[in-house]
Parts: C-alpha cells; sequence; structure tokens
C-alpha cells in the first residue's frame, strides 16, 4: 500500500526518518520489521518502472480477503451498507517535465505546470480511526 501526499507535503521516508530521531524507533521498524529505510530516490528507483496495472489486483485481492474474513462487518452501516469517502491527490507536479499523459494548468506567471493526479477512495466508518484503502483511479486528460 502506498502513501501519495500532494505537492508541498512531507514525505513519509522524511516522517520515518523523524521518527527515528525523536523516538528512536519508526512504524516502519514497528509495523514491518524494517532495519533500514530506503531513501526516497530508492523507492523511486525501483517503483517507476512498475506500471500501476500490476498492483490493481492487490487491491481487489485484499478487499475479498478482508471481506471473506469477516473483516468489513465493523465497517457496514445500519443498512449493511459500506461508506465510501473520496480525495483527490496530485502526486506529480513540474514546469519542466511532462508526459502524454499529463493534466496541465497555466500559472499566473504564463509558465505551464504539468500534474498528475488521483482519486483515492477510502472504506470509513464513523467513530472508526481506521480506513480500508481502495484502488486509486488516475486522473488522465480528456480530448
Amino acid at each position: 500500500m502506498f502513501i501519495i501526499f500532494p505537492e508541498g507535503h512531507r514525505d513519509d521516508v522524511e516522517h520515518q526518518e523523524e521518527m527515528q530521531r525523536l523516538k528512536g524507533r519508526s512504524n516502519a521498524q514497528n509495523l514491518f520489521g524494517m532495519k533500514n529505510i530506503p531513501s526516497d530516490s530508492h523507492i523511486r528507483s525501483l517503483l517507476d518502472p512498475v506500471s500501476p496495472s500490476y498492483l490493481e489486483p492487490m487491491y481487489r485481492l485484499v478487499f475479498e480477503r478482508l471481506e471473506a474474513g469477516g473483516m468489513l462487518e465493523v465497517f457496514r452501516s445500519h443498512a449493511r451498507s459500506l461508506l465510501f469517502a473520496l480525495d483527490g491527490t496530485e502526486y506529480f507536479s513540474s514546469q519542466k517535465i511532462n508526459c502524454a499523459n499529463c493534466s496541465h494548468r497555466q500559472l499566473a506567471n504564463g509558465k505551464t505546470n504539468f500534474y498528475h493526479s488521483a482519486l483515492t477512495p477510502v472504506i470509513v466508518q464513523a467513530n472508526n480511526e481506521h480506513v480500508i484503502s481502495l484502488e486509486p483511479e488516475f486522473i488522465l486528460p480528456q480530448d
């Protein structure tokens, strides 16, 4: 599962390093038993060549296993429905680098900003601090 932060927000690697500095341990160590946290550039070098389509089946598999194991029951409302929250996030932004799938906007200074964004759905339940991430929908430019 990946956390995508909008531009200008601290990334997760930086956050884990700060936790390590302040508390002596990070979530990566506590939850996943990681001894060394890879750098942001190392993670990018590993993940950039991987098409998001390879991850799509994993979202479905996790959802199906949660449902089969009864874990979704605590997320169901009084009508046995699941509630979804949607959020949009921008995960790439540049005035220099772009591709055919980039969206773009004209800035007040006359320059063009190229970006990628996604809609990120999660299953939520009132008074439950946990959410279940679902497959993101990548937003592509339309004709």
